[in-house]
């Protein structure tokens, strides 16, 4: 029944981050928002699947560590506009799937805590990995916590 996310007003961005990442929501209202829309959360073997393709590789773009700076915002500053980084393209087109905002997921078996994937911008660059997962309680919120959505096919379409 909120017209947006906490730290909006009246249903409006803050001033300069309406091309930035939503964050600083819940799991509830990443959740909510994703049913009006249509669509839902990831479930990690998407979101990784997503990010990094088969697998073969470590990073969306490829194996190389050395320019992790011009793929991904783990720059300790804040979000930065969505897209800023296309050298960090996944191979299904997905961007900043490493680094500006965590990102909350859903939870195939309904446990009591949600997790989040990708690492962001306050991160060390570790956090993109696929063993690294962490959990928060759905009622969580964090200016590092955004989220995306998928669109499960239906049958005979």
């Amino acid at each position: 029944g909120l017209a947006g996310p906490r730290g909006w007003s009246q249903g409006e961005y803050p001033d300069g981050s309406g091309d930035h990442p939503v964050v600083g929501i819940s799991w509830y209202e990443a959740t909510a928002y994703a049913r009006w829309r249509g669509k839902q959360l990831p479930d990690p073997p998407q979101w990784w699947r997503a990010a990094i393709g088969d697998g073969s590789e470590p990073f969306p773009w490829g194996s190389d560590v050395r320019t992790f700076d011009l793929r991904a915002n783990f720059g300790l500053v804040g979000t930065t506009p969505v897209g800023t980084y296309p050298l960090g393209v996944s191979s299904f087109g997905c961007l900043d799937m490493a680094g500006n905002a965590r990102e909350w997921l859903t939870e195939p078996n309904g446990g009591q805590r949600r997790p989040v994937s990708g690492g962001s911008w306050q991160d060390p660059t570790y956090m993109f990995d696929p063993q690294v997962q962490e959990n928060f309680g759905p009622d969580y919120s964090s200016d590092a916590i955004g989220f995306r959505l998928v669109m499960t096919p239906r049958i005979g379409q």
